[in-house]
């Protein structure tokens, strides 16, 4: 019998998520339109703002328990050089999550330089 690998399963399942999203809008008895979610481009920036704000959040959050974590390891390695690269390895990846994360934040600034458009960035 094989395994079930506990990996595979959030994987997939999480690939499966977006599928959800295509169950179609059924109006009421009103006969009402769904409101419209981009209606300009400013609303395209908008939201693609909100994405990087979320990215640089998470990865900010997963870089300072990559950070916690692998002190912990390095404190804690009494000379095991094993455990040494080990926690080295998990501070390069929390550099690079910092690194994505503010990538993500000058992906927007760049779609608004590059398009020519006159957007402002909305904070927050």
């Amino acid at each position: 019998m094989k395994k079930l690998n506990l990996g595979k399963i959030v994987t997939y399942g999480l690939t499966a998520l977006p599928l959800l999203t295509l169950a179609q809008y059924t109006p009421p008895a009103g006969g009402e339109t769904p409101p419209q979610i981009v209606s300009s481009y400013s609303d395209i920036i908008t939201i693609i703002n909100t994405a990087a704000n979320w990215i640089l959040g998470i990865l900010l959050a997963a870089a300072v328990v990559l950070i916690l974590i692998a002190a912990f390891n390095y404190v804690t390695a009494a000379g095991n050089d094993e455990k040494v690269k080990k926690a080295k390895s998990m501070i390069t990846f929390a550099i690079i999550a910092v690194a994505l994360g503010l990538l993500a934040k000058g992906i927007v600034a760049l779609i608004i330089t590059f398009s020519g458009a006159n957007v402002q960035i909305p904070q927050g």
